[in-house]
C-alpha cells in the first residue's frame, strides 16, 4: 500500500493518534516501509466484486426505469457500464505523462447519475437508451483521455461492449450522425449531445437528446445574444461546432449534483467564455475572485465564505470559476480539493457565522416540512407511494 496523506491527527492523553489513508500504487505514490506499518493497525477495504456493483447500482437503475419492460435496461445496469469501467481501469493506466488516468467508483457512479437525468417517460426506444448510455460513458471516460490512440482504443471498447449487451449495431443507432457514404468514426460520436437548454422558457427543463446541430447552434446563439444584452462585459464569439460541443459538456456538468470540471487549453482558447455562457444557459450566478498584489490566504477564505453563503445560505445556484493564474498559494488547491470531497472547509466560520447559517437552514427546513405535510394531506395515495 502507498501513502496518500495523513487525514487527521488527534491525541489521547499523552499518546498521539494518527489516522492515515492509503491506496494502490499509481500516480507517484511511494511504498510505505513495513517497519513503519508494524506500529499501526491497518484496516483494508477490498474492491467491490461484480455482484456487489450490480446490486448497488442495479437497484438504483431498476427503480428509475421501473415502468420500462425492455430487458435491455437490465443489461445496462448489470453488464454494460460495469464492463466499460473495468476495461478502462485496466487499459488506460496512469503514467508520468498521463497521471490523471485514475478511474474509480466515482466515475462509475457519474455514468449512472447521468443516465438518471433523463426522465423515464422520455426513453421511448431501446435505440435512444443506448445513445444515452453512449453519451454518458463518453462524457465520463472519453473526455479525460488526452491521446488520439487512447481515444481510438476507447471507441473500440465501447463498440464491442455496447453491441454485445444491447444487441444493436452502433452504425444503426448513430446513423443520423454519420453523413451518407461515410463510416462511423470516433469524431461522429462527439456530435451525440444531451441537454436541457433547447427550450429556454420552459418551466421544467428536461434533459433529453439533441439530434439537430443546426437547431442547437441557433439556440446557443440566442443565449449568447441575450447574455451580451444583460452583461456588462460582452463576448464576441464565433460559435463553431467544436465550441458548441464544449459548451454542451460544461452544461452537463452543471446539471449534475456536485458537478465540477477542469478545463485545459491554451490561453485565449475560450475556456472562460464557454463557462460563462454555460452558466448563463443554466441560469446560474457566476462567482470569480479578484486577485490583487496583497491577495492572500485570508482574502481567499473570505471569498470562499461568500460563495458558500451565496450557494448554500441563500440557495442561489452558483458557478465558482477559478483560473490557474489566480492560484497564488498551494493552499488554494488543497481547499478546492477539500470542498469537492467533503463540501466544507474546517475552521472556516466563526461561532456567530455558524449561528446565522443554522437559522437560515432551520427556516428552509421548516418551510419544506410544512409544504411536504400539506401536499401529502391533500393526496393520501402520494404519501403511501413515497413511503
Amino acid at each position: 500500500m502507498e501513502s496518500v496523506g495523513v487525514r487527521g491527527v488527534t491525541s489521547i492523553g499523552l499518546f498521539p493518534l494518527f489516522v492515515g489513508a492509503m491506496a494502490p500504487p499509481s500516480a507517484g505514490r511511494n511504498t510505505i516501509c513495513g517497519r513503519f506499518t508494524r506500529h499501526l493497525n491497518v484496516l483494508c477495504i477490498d474492491a467491490f466484486d461484480d455482484g456487489t456493483l450490480d446490486r448497488i447500482f442495479g437497484a438504483i437503475v431498476n427503480w428509475h426505469f421501473s415502468t420500462q419492460e425492455e430487458s435491455t435496461v437490465q443489461q445496462l445496469q448489470r453488464a454494460s457500464s460495469r464492463e466499460v469501467y473495468k476495461l478502462v481501469s485496466s487499459t488506460f493506466l496512469p503514467t508520468p505523462a498521463k497521471s490523471h488516468y485514475v478511474f474509480n467508483l466515482r466515475d462509475f457512479s457519474r455514468v449512472i447519475s447521468g443516465i438518471l437525468l433523463v426522465p423515464n417517460s422520455a426513453l421511448s426506444s431501446v435505440e435512444k437508451l443506448m445513445r444515452l448510455w453512449l453519451h454518458e460513458i463518453y462524457r465520463v471516460f472519453h473526455d479525460r483521455l488526452c491521446d488520439d490512440n487512447d481515444r481510438s482504443e476507447f471507441f473500440k471498447i465501447i463498440k464491442r461492449v455496447g453491441e454485445k449487451n444491447f444487441r444493436l449495431r452502433m452504425e444503426t443507432v448513430l446513423a443520423h450522425l454519420v453523413p451518407e457514404g461515410e463510416d462511423l468514426t470516433p469524431l461522429h460520436v462527439n456530435n451525440l449531445i444531451f441537454g436541457d437548454y433547447m427550450i429556454p422558457d420552459a418551466e421544467e427543463k428536461v434533459y433529453d437528446e439533441i439530434q439537430d446541430m443546426s437547431d442547437l447552434t441557433q439556440v446557443v446563439e440566442t443565449y449568447l445574444h441575450e447574455y451580451n444584452v444583460v452583461s456588462k462585459s460582452t463576448m464576441s464569439l464565433v460559435l463553431f461546432q467544436y465550441m458548441i460541443q464544449h459548451v454542451a459538456r460544461i452544461s452537463r456538468v452543471l446539471k449534475q449534483n456536485s458537478g465540477h470540471a477542469l478545463l485545459i487549453g491554451f490561453a485565449g482558447s475560450g475556456r472562460q467564455s464557454c463557462t460563462k455562457l454555460a452558466a448563463y444557459m443554466a441560469s446560474y450566478d457566476l462567482f470569480k475572485i479578484e486577485v490583487t498584489k496583497t491577495y492572500g490566504v485570508t482574502e481567499w477564505r473570505d471569498d470562499i465564505k461568500k460563495v458558500m453563503m451565496k450557494a448554500g445560505g441563500d440557495g442561489k445556484p452558483t458557478v465558482f470559476l477559478l483560473l490557474d493564474t489566480q492560484i497564488k498559494d498551494e493552499s488554494f488547491i488543497e481547499d478546492v480539493n477539500t470542498l469537492l470531497n467533503t463540501g466544507d472547509l474546517p475552521n472556516l466560520y466563526t461561532n456567530e457565522e455558524k449561528a446565522e447559517i443554522l437559522e437560515k437552514i432551520q427556516a428552509v427546513a421548516k418551510d419544506e416540512f410544512s409544504s411536504y405535510n400539506c401536499s401529502h394531506r391533500s393526496d393520501p395515495g402520494r404519501r403511501s407511494q413515497s413511503v
